[in-house]
């Protein structure tokens, strides 16, 4: 495997594994997204991704815009660090209040995380 691939992927390793390890530390759920919604919003975001992946033929998202040389390698590496970061970050400021779905908490505390960046979580995946 190529060095910035090996770097990339154990990068996302440690925060997968970190967010395995402080799964189990989330408050208990008072009330959640109903199921309709989650469920449409699942769907959609499926016939995205299906139709991203039929696009492929059709725009060449497979081709490089950038030659792949040291540097770049080292750029994305960076990318990738940084996004990862953020996202754990994210996830440590939220501590207990976190949830993978829209929900109140018990003794559900309000942070400011939401000042530096529109959802952290989501922001960091992105970038890495």
């Amino acid at each position: 495997m190529d060095a910035p691939i090996t770097f990339a992927v154990g990068c996302w390793g440690v925060v997968i594994g970190s967010w395995i390890v402080t799964a189990f530390s989330v408050k208990r759920t008072r009330a959640q997204q109903p199921l309709r919604p989650r469920l449409l919003y699942l769907v959609l975001t499926a016939v995205a991704a299906f139709l991203l992946i039929g696009s492929v033929r059709i725009i060449h998202w497979n081709r490089a815009i950038l030659p792949d040389t040291v540097p770049t390698g080292i750029l994305g590496d960076f990318l990738v660090l940084i996004g990862l970061f953020i996202a754990l970050w994210a996830r440590v400021t939220l501590g207990g209040d976190w949830s993978p779905r829209v929900t109140l908490k018990e003794d559900h505390e309000l942070r400011v995380i939401r000042r530096k960046f529109a959802s952290p979580r989501v922001h960091g995946a992105i970038k890495a």
